[in-house]
């Protein structure tokens, strides 16, 4: 007990103990940080991007199996009536023809065009209005659209189609002619019918259309593939994955959180590095009272114990000290600029925890070839 009193009173003990407590702080920092923009990203996809999956069989119950899936939207395949002119046929470049007849349809900036609509270039999904918490008569049709992708002129064409007329076709070729009764701003694009128009559009079809989001948007390519094994024909399958409008915030997430992954990885570097250091200068300062030790009749065992307790209770003692910092600097930053930082998080303390007791093992493993060396050139000095 003296031993380590008398260990912890050296003016470089508390100068190492305040070292590696803010390595420790800056790791916690990252995890933090790592964790909260992880979540902002996975929340950010549960909303703005979905799987679109089509096929020619019904696979609802073989998807709500998986355990990537988190929520299935079973919708209708259908094929725009150009005959409506609520919305303008495709803006489509032709490379071969001539700039003034480049287009298939003169690109309008107040237009807003299927492009928008389609899952390739023939074909949209039409999906229950009670499965996005809406009611409808039957006739009725909603469009839910993010706003922001469009400008000023477009977003004024879209916000007047209300009361108009749109069309689609079925894959037997019936034609339903519905009438917008609103247009509400929402993460992706689509439309919404009534129960009765849903069930008589589905008459008329035998391919399956779905949105399908996943639990993790880091489980979003091993959804893709269990889909695809289930269907994959050439004419259907995962026909895209769409995102809404602010695709620079997503990169923007998804850059600070491999920037942060990275970060960790090199802070782990960094404490091992640290503690080398720090050991390697706990084994000078202690090779003086190592020799006293063993004057005063203390045998090899108890010194190598002593010398291991007191590294290690710097490193509990660290960790205590950097949780605590970590917790009053969270609190306060949540407060400043209304974050949602977990405070006290005991899956990145049990992480900090982890890589401690892993680097210890590692440097008992390194150095105890040489605190078996120390203690023999002190023995051969008694």
């Amino acid at each position: 007990m003296e031993l380590t009193k008398s260990f912890f009173r050296k003016r470089k003990t508390k100068i190492f103990i305040i070292i590696f407590s803010v390595v420790l702080l800056g790791i916690i920092f990252i995890y933090s940080f790592s964790k909260y923009y992880d979540k902002l990203l996975n929340d950010y996809m549960q909303t703005n991007s979905y799987i679109s999956f089509v096929s020619q069989t019904d696979y609802t119950k073989e998807i709500l199996n998986m355990d990537s899936v988190q929520e299935v939207k079973k919708g209708i395949l259908v094929s725009p009536d150009y005959s409506y002119k609520a919305l303008s046929k495709n803006y489509t470049v032709d490379e071969t023809a001539p700039q003034e007849k480049a287009t298939t349809d003169s690109f309008e900036d107040s237009k807003v065009y299927w492009d928008l609509f389609l899952l390739n270039d023939e074909c949209t999904d039409i999906y229950l209005a009670s499965d996005y918490g809406y009611k409808l008569k039957e006739g009725a049709l909603i469009i839910l659209f993010p706003y922001n992708v469009l400008n000023d002129s477009q977003l004024n064409t879209l916000k007047n189609l209300k009361n108009k007329h749109l069309g689609f076709n079925t894959l037997d070729q019936n034609s339903f002619e519905f009438k917008i009764k609103k247009v509400i701003d929402f993460p992706t694009a689509t439309f919404l019918v009534s129960d009765s128009d849903y069930n008589r559009l589905k008459s008329g079809t035998t391919i399956y259309s779905y949105r399908i989001n996943t639990t993790d948007y880091k489980l979003l390519n091993q959804t893709r593939k269990e889909l695809l094994d289930l269907e994959r024909s050439d004419h259907f399958g995962v026909l895209n994955r769409a995102y809404a409008s602010d695709e620079s915030y997503r990169q923007q997430l998804v850059f600070l959180v491999d920037f942060l992954k990275i970060g960790s990885y090199i802070g782990i570097f960094l404490i091992l590095i640290v503690f080398i250091i720090i050991c390697n200068d706990i084994l000078k300062e202690e090779r003086k009272n190592i020799y006293v030790e063993r004057l005063v009749g203390y045998n090899k065992l108890q010194v190598c114990k002593s010398l291991l307790v007191n590294i290690l209770l710097l490193l509990l003692l660290s960790v205590i000290i950097a949780m605590i910092l970590s917790t009053i600097t969270l609190f306060i930053l949540n407060i400043l600029f209304n974050m949602s930082i977990s405070i006290f998080d005991l899956s990145i303390f049990s992480k900090v925890l982890f890589t401690i007791l892993i680097i210890f093992i590692l440097e008992l493993i390194i150095f105890s070839f040489q605190i078996s060396k120390c203690l023999k050139q002190d023995y051969m000095k008694i």
